[in-house]
């Protein structure tokens, strides 16, 4: 059994807890609290032992990890004010199979929402069937108290419901893959337009965020896609030596591709996203699939370097095993085999390149 708690840490030293919210729940994770409204968007499951509780709301769906998003007003943490309960269309109690939107029926559970703005962007699939999802925050936080809501909205909404705050989703391509874990607005423009970017990185503390503002300089300067590549990777032996032969494999069956192609710190305009097709299916030949097909449609590719730390999650391994070295071999053919239908959508050669050089900042 599982809760949210509430503590009041004027005194550090003294913590003094103010109040329990959802006691009984299960699944609990990653929590969005806006500090500048109090609106907190707490992630759980209501299990039986949280029937009591006047905000359950038993029944929702998810596959694999069992968690969508509880909604309250938290503007007084001793007195927390019930909102709704919300999730990806086919996770409410009241959806019937085939689900409309996702990977698998019902969707997978969310790893952890955060608002910015006038919307909220969720990211779903712990660890495969990952999916994003971006909402308009106020049709959320309103949308059963507008007129014509059906009597259970909070609890149980209808579909029309939960489509209705939603603007747009879009999932990860394989259900091999990753699923979603942090999804967060890239602010800014270029020429007057929003930039429209998509960054790609490790949730386990491999990279630093902040050194994102040399690859949004390469993107200024007129880059499609911007590659991270790591001068002094924080691995073991086994998995340095992995790396080294992977690239090398890769550079030599594709051409030159990367330095680092399966570098987990990558950026790249949405047309390419948009563009490129994906259709790998396993975690080995994501990266290279969508490096070749960016690389031969044209689209101007930059490499940057970056620091690598080691992951905080990682234990100490060796290389992959036999098994994963023929699956990755496998599927490698299979993107092989599928260049053939890449057609150029721009005007430079095919896989034309600029690097930016310089150490690690």
């Amino acid at each position: 059994m599982e809760s949210h708690e509430i503590w009041d840490t004027t005194n550090p030293s003294s913590p003094v807890l103010l109040k329990t919210i959802d006691s009984g729940a299960t699944n609990t994770h990653k929590d969005w609290w806006e500090c500048y409204s109090g609106v907190a968007y707490l992630v759980g499951n209501d299990g039986t032992a949280s029937a009591g509780s006047p905000d359950s709301a038993p029944g929702w769906q998810q596959s694999g990890s069992t968690q969508h998003i509880k909604i309250y007003n938290l503007h007084d943490p001793a007195n927390p004010e019930y909102i709704r309960d919300f999730g990806f269309v086919g996770q409410q109690p009241t959806a019937t199979p085939p689900a409309i939107e996702g990977l698998v029926t019902p969707p997978t559970g969310i790893h952890g929402p955060i608002s910015a703005g006038d919307r909220i962007y969720a990211a779903y699939g712990v660890g495969g069937n990952g999916a994003i999802q971006i909402l308009d925050r106020s049709k959320v936080l309103n949308g059963c108290t507008a007129p014509g809501a059906s009597a259970n909205c909070a609890k149980s909404p209808t579909q029309s419901e939960m489509l209705a705050p939603q603007l747009g989703s879009f999932t990860l391509p394989g259900t091999s893959l990753q699923g979603g874990h942090t999804s967060f607005p890239i602010y800014g423009e270029q020429d007057g337009k929003p930039r429209n970017l998509i960054l790609v990185t490790s949730a386990d503390g491999q990279y630093d965020v902040r050194e994102l503002n040399h690859l949004l300089e390469a993107i200024e300067q007129g880059a499609d896609l911007v590659l991270g590549y790591r001068p002094k990777r924080a691995d073991s032996i086994a998995q340095r030596l992995d790396g080294w032969g992977w690239n090398m494999l890769i550079n030599l069956v594709f051409g030159p591709t990367a330095r680092d192609v399966d570098c987990a710190f990558k950026l790249f305009r949405q047309n390419v996203w948009q563009r490129v097709g994906m259709r790998s299916r396993g975690m080995a030949t994501f990266y290279t699939e969508l490096l070749v097909r960016a690389r031969r449609l044209g689209f101007r590719v930059v490499e940057v370097p970056v620091k690598h730390h080691r992951s905080a999650e990682a234990l100490p391994r060796g290389g992959a095993s036999p098994a994963a070295i023929w699956h990755a071999l496998a599927d490698l053919k299979g993107v092989r085999r599928r260049m053939g239908e890449v057609q150029s959508a721009r005007t430079p050669p095919a896989g034309a390149a600029i690097s930016i050089r310089g150490r690690a900042a």
